[in-house]
């Protein structure tokens, strides 16, 4: 198990290769997508009323990673972005985050913000060294970088408002 999620009486977990959905009232499991392309899911997972929404490893012969958004009840892709990194593995620090009606996901270098209702790039911020530890609150974004900067981000425009340097990796959270 590498991830969970909790939306409207329903448990998602992500594994490596599917995401299983268990239902809260009768724990009855179900398996919600499975790979079947040699893909494999990796980072964590996330859920809201639209669907649901992980990060895809490159599968073998492909560059890129994925943010994929599945249909929360039958587990069909309803759309599937290309993000511009090609990372095998993500630990925890680099998570995607869901807020502000955006899906923010580190992608190398880059924050990059997704509509999750239609799957549209709504913005890319430059970080200027691998991003990490995204947080959505309110109408911000707030993230770390690998130089040790902590970076807060307008939701709606994807400009940034401010950086400061904090003298190195730091994880945080909103309330």
């Amino acid at each position: 198990l590498q991830s969970a999620t909790l939306f409207d009486g329903t448990l998602f977990t992500l594994r490596s290769n599917s995401i299983t959905a268990y239902g809260f009232a009768d724990g009855n499991e179900r398996t919600l997508h499975q790979r079947e392309d040699g893909g494999r899911f990796h980072a964590n997972v996330l859920a809201d009323r639209q669907g649901v929404y992980a990060v895809s490893a490159p599968p073998p012969g492909h560059a890129h990673e994925r943010l994929m958004a599945f249909d929360p009840n039958d587990g069909k892709v309803t759309w599937s972005v290309a993000l511009p990194s090609a990372m095998r593995h993500r630990d925890a620090s680099q998570y995607a985050a869901l807020g502000a009606g955006l899906l923010v996901v580190p992608a190398g270098d880059q924050l990059i913000a997704v509509e999750p209702t239609r799957g549209r790039r709504a913005w890319a911020y430059a970080v200027g060294a691998e991003a990490h530890f995204v947080v959505v609150h309110g109408p911000h974004v707030f993230c770390g970088d690998a130089k040790g900067n902590l970076h807060a981000v307008d939701a709606r425009t994807g400009h940034g408002q401010w950086q400061l340097p904090t003298g190195s990796e730091a994880a945080f959270t909103a309330d």
